[in-house]
C-alpha cells in the first residue's frame, strides 16, 4: 500500500483494480455501497477542510491587530456540523465493510448487525487482518462514542462552539475546534478539553484508517491483475 496516495485514488484501486466476487447482483451492490460510503465520507472530510480554511480566512481578518498571537471566535458551528457529518459518514463507512468481510472469508449464517459483531464472530477472519483491527479497535471505539454521542445526546460544538486560533510565526496560524477528551461521558457539563484534540485531524485520521482497512480486505480478498492484464494474486478462497 502507498500510504503517500491520495486516498480517492486508493479507494478506486481498492474498487476497481481487483475482481469482486459480482456473480450475484446483491455481491455487486454490496461492493458499489462500500464505494459509495467510502466517497461520502471523503466527500465530507473535504467540506470539512474547506470549512475550517473559510473560517480561519474569517478570523484571520479579525485578528490583524492582535497581538497576542492567539484569538478564539465563538460560535463557529459551521465547523462541527461538518464534524458531525464526518464522523456519521465514517462510521457508516466502517460498517459497510460488514458484508465484505462476511461474503469475501466465506462465514455461514445471517451478517451481523454491527462491525465488532461481525469481527467478534468470524471464524475465517485471518490473522493479520484482526491484527490490523485490534490496532485500530480504540480510534474506531472513539469514533462510534463521537457518533453515538452526536446522534442521542450532544454534539461537541454544542458546548465548544468556537474555534481557537493560534499564530505560528510569518504570517501562518492554525486553527483547531475542539473534541472532548471523554466523550463517553455523554454529559457536555462534563467533557474535558485537556488533549485539545482537532476535529479535521480527526476526521482525516478516521477516514485513512478506514481506507486502510479496506484496502487490506481488498488485498487478501479480490485478486489484482498483472502487467499483462491478468488476474493474479491469493484471495481467501
Amino acid at each position: 500500500m502507498t500510504t503517500g496516495r491520495v486516498l480517492d485514488m486508493r479507494v478506486q484501486d481498492a474498487i476497481y483494480g481487483r475482481e469482486w466476487d459480482r456473480s450475484h447482483y446483491l455481491k455487486h451492490l454490496r461492493i458499489h455501497n462500500v464505494e459509495y460510503c467510502l466517497g461520502l465520507l471523503l466527500h465530507q472530510c473535504k467540506r470539512l477542510a474547506k470549512t475550517y480554511s473559510d473560517t480561519l480566512e474569517h478570523i484571520i481578518r479579525l485578528a490583524e491587530n492582535n497581538d497576542d498571537g492567539r484569538i478564539q471566535v465563538g460560535r463557529q458551528f459551521e465547523v462541527y456540523y461538518d464534524f458531525d457529518e464526518v464522523v456519521t459518514a465514517g462510521i457508516r463507512a466502517l460498517e459497510s465493510l460488514r458484508h465484505v468481510i462476511w461474503d469475501g472469508f466465506h462465514e455461514s449464517g445471517s451478517v451481523p448487525r454491527s462491525f465488532d459483531r461481525v469481527v467478534n464472530t468470524s471464524q475465517n477472519l485471518p490473522g493479520e487482518i484482526r491484527q490490523l483491527i485490534s490496532e485500530q479497535s480504540d480510534f474506531f471505539r472513539e469514533a462510534k462514542e463521537f457518533r453515538d454521542c452526536i446522534h442521542h445526546y450532544f454534539s461537541p460544538g454544542v458546548h465548544t462552539d468556537f474555534a481557537d486560533v493560534q499564530k505560528l510565526g510569518l504570517g501562518f496560524w492554525t486553527l483547531t475546534a475542539w473534541l472532548p477528551d471523554n466523550v463517553e461521558t455523554r454529559s457536555a457539563l462534563h467533557f474535558r478539553y485537556a488533549k485539545e484534540a482537532d476535529a479535521l485531524t480527526f476526521g482525516w485520521s478516521l477516514a485513512n484508517r478506514t481506507i486502510e482497512l479496506f484496502e487490506k480486505l481488498a488485498s487478501t480478498i479480490a485478486p489484482a491483475r498483472d502487467a499483462g492484464g491478468a488476474w493474479v494474486g491469493d484471495t481467501a478462497g
